[in-house]
């Protein structure tokens, strides 16, 4: 036996969905990849300076690159232009740590 409900619950579902369904923009921006320009969530977001922003980035860097080797240091160059990146939790190094590290 057919529910004769069933051709009205198709229609509500289907307008239902032209309701919520997402808009369209109106103009599509430029693509930061075209513009070389990328948005700064950091200060977006967060109500950040760019002042803050570069000298927290920097610190972080300092310490990932050049920081004490023992409990900061992630990247240690090798004598032959080469580098790698430790997996801290086995002690020792895995590919995977370098593609992490990329």
């Amino acid at each position: 036996m057919k529910n004769p409900l069933a051709p009205l619950l198709r229609c509500c579902l289907a307008a239902g969905s032209l309701l919520f369904a997402p808009s369209l923009p109106a103009a599509e921006s430029p693509r930061s990849g075209e513009t070389g320009r990328y948005r700064n969530l950091f200060v977006e977001l967060l109500g950040k300076t760019e002042a803050e922003v570069d000298a927290k980035l920097e610190a972080a860097f300092r310490k990932l690159f050049y920081g004490d080797p023992w409990n900061e240091r992630l990247y240690f160059p090798g004598p032959d232009g080469t580098a790698y990146i430790p997996d801290v939790g086995n002690r020792d190094v895995r590919s995977e740590g370098l593609s992490y590290g990329m």
